[in-house]
């Protein structure tokens, strides 16, 4: 998305805003939790594999807070951007 788009900031475009991110945390919190269980219940897997996907949960999570944190960011920009413009209540439609 533009940030430097002139308008109102709709909901879908802060729903959009990050999406890539956000699925790429869905995969590594999915491969996280597969390579964690494998190195729990598999039979000669060795046991780091346990912290090697706890790892992986850790960081997908931490995606979905960086995405949370732009979406959040990328609306109060542009509300105020809006309210110094004198373009509107600076809210998201």
């Amino acid at each position: 998305m533009n940030d430097s788009v002139s308008g109102p900031l709709t909901r879908e475009d802060v729903r959009a805003y990050g999406r890539g991110w956000l699925n790429l945390g869905y995969g590594v919190c999915l491969v996280g939790a597969v390579v964690m269980l494998l190195g729990r219940f598999r039979p000669g897997a060795p046991r780091e594999l346990v912290y090697v996907g706890l790892a992986g949960i850790v960081f997908g999570w931490g995606l979905f807070a960086l995405v949370i944190w732009r979406r959040v960011s990328l609306a109060r920009r542009r509300a105020s951007s809006l309210q110094a413009r004198g373009l509107g209540e600076g809210t998201v439609d």
